[in-house]
């Protein structure tokens, strides 16, 4: 399914959906991406094509990348599990990343420890849920370091892609290593928050995706 595009200019403030912020954030958010309608409907749409990717009643462990992707994996989680037969499962890592972003090299430069242990998914159908796919990195490791551990499958499903402005060609190369297999919804080149992803810590608890201004 091609990802959801667009903003809907009628959704521009959280005023407008009920939403007050402590005075010391208002400086912070920018203006409203994407509603918290919009994202519950694209997660049913969401868990309705994963639901197809596997056999009735089998089992499916959601394995979130910690943090930014834990609001997106519980619900669409409870989404699958209502979808369909499967026994959906959990599997809980947050990653740990050395190094530069990006240096002359490229990205062996960088390196990422996880948490989950090899025993844990060996043999099993690993459904890698993460909030934005940006250079990719941390995905791209997840990815190989799932598949080393002789998992069965790996599907993985990203709630936003950022579609960056003018992408090195590492970046672009390491992108296309991440490359999930399942996209909520494309977004420019910006810096988002809520719905788990954070601002210098504040704002995950928001039910929507805003821009936030990074110099606020």
């Amino acid at each position: 399914m091609v990802p959801e595009t667009g903003i809907d200019p009628a959704c521009a403030t959280l005023a407008a959906h009920g939403i007050e912020l402590p005075r010391a954030l208002h400086g912070l958010v920018q203006r409203v991406l994407i509603p918290k309608a919009a994202l519950q409907r694209r997660i049913c749409e969401l868990a309705r094509l994963l639901a197809e990717r596997y056999p009735r009643e089998a089992e499916v462990v959601v394995t979130p990348v910690l943090t930014g992707a834990f609001m997106f994996a519980a619900d669409l989680g409870r989404a699958l599990a209502a979808e369909s037969t499967l026994d959906v499962h959990y599997a809980l890592t947050k990653t740990s990343t050395y190094g530069s972003a990006m240096g002359a090299n490229g990205p062996g430069e960088r390196r990422v420890i996880v948490d989950l242990q090899p025993s844990d998914v060996a043999g099993r159908a690993m459904l890698l849920v993460d909030d934005i796919l940006d250079h990719g990195f941390t995905l791209a490791t997840l990815r190989d370091r799932l598949a080393e551990w002789g998992v069965r499958s790996v599907q993985v499903c990203v709630l936003l892609d950022k579609q960056l402005a003018n992408p090195e060609p590492q970046i672009l190369a390491q992108r296309a290593k991440a490359a999930p297999d399942l996209v909520g919804f494309e977004i420019p080149d910006v810096w988002v928050a809520g719905y788990g992803l954070d601002a210098a810590g504040a704002l995950r608890h928001l039910p929507c995706i805003v821009s936030v201004d990074k110099h606020a």
